[in-house]
């Protein structure tokens, strides 16, 4: 059934001629020859439609883990309880892809300690910051209001006042 399945999908993706596929079905059926299992035989196999086809041969989706589950596996191994293999098969990830988050997790905490990466602002202080901001942005809008009021009132001296006012 499941080289039915393949030959199927790679006629359908065009890998595969009519010719081609009828001598891989005699092959899986013990027949030298398409004529030797007869045409209504060959003709008669049901082709699933394409899209079942092609959902059959798409791999499963990646799993995307968040970074507290990626700490908590990595933590896990890191305590030696059980081996690297068994949690990696039980948490459903390749080694390789545990020793990268190793990697990755190590050299965080490294660039950390050694005051390479700046601290990440807590909510409260952002909500602080935010308001300030509010504030000063208030304050600039009033005095720029203030200020075009006060042009307008009073008009700029000419420059001849000027020279009057210095003799």
């Amino acid at each position: 059934m499941m080289l039915t399945c393949s030959m199927d999908a790679l006629s359908v993706c065009g890998m595969l001629s009519h010719r081609h596929l009828g001598t891989l079905r005699c092959r899986r059926e013990g027949a030298s020859t398409p004529s030797e299992i007869g045409p209504a035989r060959v003709a008669s196999d049901p082709k699933p439609p394409a899209e079942k086809v092609l959902k059959d041969i798409r791999r499963p989706t990646r799993r995307h883990f968040s970074a507290e589950e990626k700490i908590r596996i990595v933590l896990e191994g890191l305590r030696g309880e059980e081996s690297i293999a068994e949690l990696c098969r039980r948490a459903g990830i390749a080694t390789s892809m545990y020793y990268g988050w190793t990697k990755d997790f190590l050299e965080a905490g490294k660039r950390r300690l050694t005051g390479d990466t700046a601290r990440s602002a807590t909510t409260e202080e952002v909500k602080a910051l935010k308001r300030e901001a509010q504030a000063l942005k208030e304050a600039v809008a009033d005095l720029t209001l203030e200020n075009r009021l006060l042009k307008n009132v009073w008009p700029a001296p000419s420059a001849s006042a000027f020279v009057e006012s210095a003799k």
